[in-house]
């Protein structure tokens, strides 16, 4: 049983550092003004819609025609994630890709965050899209939440696609903690100055492989903006979701069990050098857990293989769904 609290629109005084005074002087639910980040890619083309979601205001790209696929991104980052999925796909699919709470530019609610407040949101996020089903994609936590999803609604699930999802390993995910204060002074310097050199060094090799490499580079640093602009939401919607659902040993086991009784098409997968959430635990708990899912490792990526080898990702992507059509009523 999940705890609901009511969706209330405060200032973030709470979730900034005194010592920043950028981040004291931006507020978490105002709109991001696009025009002063930064806008080197040609991906920044997209439109960024909204959407009205129980009074919250959540931000979307929607792209292309034809079945709807969803994809959900991961802790601190945001919807511009998907950019080359995004390209690859839009003209056979309909995309809608959103910001999740408390990320980019969609509201930061004060409530209390779990996998349950984020599987209802999006539940009513397309249901007011007249978005529903889909093909799902997630990383990360939204791995985690297009998992949750399924469980919630499985009729509206046509395939799911688990990138580095969180949740597969029966391991407790709280070893981040260590590789967050070996670099604690570099995301204290990103926090405070907003440097992309701080943040950059923060991923390096850990969540990714190389930031610096061109397939990942301008959508980094457009997320690390609107991150810093967030201030540290992203991350206490991240921290307080892994506490609701994932901290004790029988959630987890409630929580692997559910995974078991799925039978959508799944497809997961895994970059190699993934320091966040490892391939080797991750792998062997979607072997476990779901038996019949394909699987893929990409040896040249780290957490965010979607980004570091766009076209690998891609290519797996197209064989999956291609290997698993939708029924000619659904296309």
């Amino acid at each position: 049983m999940w705890l609901e609290m009511p969706l209330v629109q405060v200032k973030p005084d709470l979730m900034r550092l005194p010592l920043s005074p950028q981040l004291l002087g931006v507020e978490a639910n105002r709109r991001l003004d696009y025009t002063k980040l930064r806008m080197k890619n040609h991906w920044m083309r997209y439109q960024n819609s909204e959407e009205m979601v129980n009074g919250l205001r959540t931000s979307y790209i929607e792209r292309g025609e034809g079945p709807l696929m969803v994809m959900l991104h991961g802790i601190a980052a945001t919807k511009e994630c998907w950019h080359h999925a995004i390209d690859r796909f839009e003209g056979e699919y309909r995309i809608i890709a959103p910001d999740l709470p408390g990320h980019g530019a969609t509201d930061a609610p004060f409530t209390i965050y779990s996998l349950h407040y984020l599987s209802a949101w999006l539940h009513d996020f397309l249901s007011g899209l007249d978005a529903r089903p889909a093909t799902l994609l997630g990383n990360s936590l939204g791995g985690a939440l297009a998992l949750r999803y399924a469980f919630d609604y499985p009729e509206q699930v046509q395939r799911l696609v688990l990138v580095n999802p969180l949740g597969l390993s029966e391991h407790n995910p709280w070893r981040v903690a260590t590789h967050f204060v070996s670099r604690f002074g570099n995301a204290v310097s990103f926090i405070v100055t907003g440097a992309h050199d701080q943040a950059m060094r923060y991923l390096d090799d850990w969540v990714v492989r190389d930031p610096w490499d061109e397939n990942a580079r301008g959508a980094l640093e457009y997320m690390m903006d609107q991150t810093h602009a967030k201030g540290l939401w992203p991350m206490w919607v991240g921290l307080n979701t892994l506490t609701s659902d994932f901290t004790t040993p029988a959630q987890r086991h409630h929580w692997l069990n559910e995974a078991s009784q799925l039978r959508i098409p799944t497809l997961v997968v895994w970059g190699e050098h993934d320091r966040l959430l490892p391939s080797q635990d991750g792998l062997a708990g979607a072997k476990a857990h779901l038996p019949h899912a394909k699987t893929h490792i990409f040896h040249n990526s780290a957490h965010v293989p979607m980004l570091e080898e766009p076209a690998a990702f891609n290519l797996v992507l197209n064989d999956f769904l291609q290997e698993h059509p939708l029924p000619g009523n659904l296309l």
